[in-house]
């Protein structure tokens, strides 16, 4: 009713309420394309409002600003979509011509086959093989131009391994792609923050120990523990872990996104995902037997899912713990420590010739910082 009840509501006048029946649409379609037109009549309907009844409205400048955020996410998936296409079209012969949609079946899941393979390894696939297969359901739901509920596109952004910049980054699109690409972790916590309200607190903390868990995973700490060693300088310890994705990780979310700590940040060693492993196979274990069309039943569940995927989560588990044996957790405290100094003296990081900087180039070497 939403979807055509906000067009008595304009004949009448009252764009307020064509705004939030609008909203309303939106987030309830299925579709990306039918979303976007809905949440973008919404935001046309707010700028009809009286700017300064609008202003004067809590409810509805916080209703514009989850808006926004739907939008945003409407935003995310078509880039999402965008870079699977390119990443296809670049390991295939370019002269065919690729169609995101309306393909025959055969097209349609070789292309996701594809798609999922070009961004995880052989040892994702191996190591997870429930979640691999629940991946690829994702990606057919974006090939299909499907929405995603928060928790599904946090999965499509942090599960892969090997999602790598696209060639052409001088288009727009292809440059979006890229930056999507680069922040996908960060862009996870922050699509999280903004879609908490809409969430259960099971699903808040379950999905937020999810993307931590793969932060903490997308970096080989045993390697990093041994090329650091014990008794390491200052310096050498900061370049190396500047250099990891958890450092740019932090970064991200601290200094860009401004997410407040320690609200969407958790320790490696509150990530691990023992206590949410039923929720979780009860969430995605129905992926197994799914038709692929939004809205339809599932079937009868195998009695093998669910162990398969609780089985894979166990798997991320222990590579976790491996990961803090190789003292994960203080590496974690001093990259946090070295992100909140360069936000409390921007000037001490960016200006190399300062005579702090001078100062401390003089003294660094001789502080040596000791690992277990």
């Amino acid at each position: 009713m939403a979807q055509i009840g906000w067009i008595h509501d304009v004949k009448m006048d009252d764009f307020g309420a064509a705004a939030a029946k609008l909203a309303r649409a939106g987030r309830d379609s299925l579709e990306v394309d039918q979303a976007r037109t809905m949440l973008s009549l919404s935001k046309l309907a707010f700028i009809a409002v009286e700017p300064q009844d609008a202003a004067n409205d809590d409810t509805a400048q916080e209703a514009h600003s989850r808006l926004e955020d739907a939008l945003e996410i409407c935003q995310i998936q078509e880039n999402l979509s965008q870079y699977f296409t390119a990443m296809i079209r670049s390991n295939r012969d370019h002269a065919s011509e690729l169609v995101w949609r309306h393909r025959d079946d055969v097209s349609d899941k070789k292309a996701v086959l594809d798609a999922a393979m070009l961004i995880t390894t052989s040892n994702c696939r191996h190591d997870f093989p429930a979640l691999y297969i629940v991946y690829n359901e994702l990606v057919r739901c974006i090939w299909n131009g499907h929405m995603l509920s928060v928790e599904d596109l946090v999965d499509v952004l942090t599960f892969p391994d090997n999602m790598i910049c696209i060639d052409g980054s001088s288009t727009e699109d292809a440059e979006q792609c890229n930056a999507l690409v680069r922040e996908r972790y960060s862009l996870a916590v922050d699509i999280l923050s903004r879609a908490s309200i809409n969430l259960s607190e099971q699903t808040r903390e379950a999905t937020l120990r999810t993307i931590w868990r793969r932060v903490f995973l997308s970096d080989d700490w045993p390697a990093i523990h041994q090329r650091i060693g014990v008794n390491v300088p200052d310096s050498k310890l900061r370049q190396e872990l500047e250099c990891t994705r958890l450092y740019n990780v932090l970064q991200s979310c601290l200094t860009v996104r401004e997410l407040a700590h320690p609200d969407w940040y958790l320790l490696p060693i509150d990530s691990f995902a023992t206590s949410d492993l039923d929720y979780l196979a009860s969430r995605l274990a129905p992926r197994f037997s799914s038709d692929g069309t939004p809205g339809s039943e599932w079937k009868p569940l195998s009695a093998t899912t669910s162990p398969a995927i609780q089985k894979d989560y166990s798997a991320e588990d222990n590579r976790l713990r491996a990961a803090i044996k190789c003292n994960l957790g203080s590496y974690y405290s001093e990259i946090l420590r070295i992100v909140t100094d360069q936000i409390a003296y921007p000037t001490r990081s960016t200006n190399g010739n300062s005579s702090d900087m001078d100062a401390q180039a003089s003294t660094e070497d001789d502080n040596m910082m000791e690992f277990d």
